[in-house]
């Protein structure tokens, strides 16, 4: 029985030694796996906190029918008055900003220059716009 006995023993530690190569040290893996995450998410959440929300003039575009004037505006400026002008200084119509995005269609109006107005308690934006 001791040649078995020995058998068995040799297979438990080659089979051990098999085991530690193919997985060495597992809970130092695993913590240097922990640690790269962790660095990771304090990179990213660092970099969002540290981002500043846009500011400043609201943004302008047109279709390519050259009818729709959108107009998208920054969340101060939520509540704002929206005034459409006539080249000779007519208010040809007026409206409150409720969402950030305006469309403001020119497909029944006269060809010419228009000008819309932007206002809110001390900020007041124009910006041209031609109806061909």
């Amino acid at each position: 029985m001791p040649y078995f006995r020995g058998v068995a023993e040799i297979a438990r530690i080659l089979l051990a030694q098999r085991l530690d190569n193919r997985y060495p040290n597992t809970k130092i893996n695993r913590m240097k796996i922990f640690i790269s995450i962790s660095i990771a998410m304090l990179l990213v959440t660092g970099t969002l906190s540290m981002a500043n929300a846009r500011k400043g003039q609201p943004q302008v575009t047109t279709t390519a029918h050259d009818n729709l004037f959108v107009l998208k505006a920054s969340r101060g400026c939520k509540g704002a008055e929206i005034e459409v002008l006539s080249a000779s200084g007519y208010l040809v119509t007026s409206k409150k900003l409720i969402r950030r995005k305006m469309i403001i269609d020119f497909k029944n109006v006269v060809p010419g220059w228009y000008m819309i107005r932007l206002k809110k308690s001390g900020v007041n934006e124009e910006f041209k716009f031609q109806k061909i």
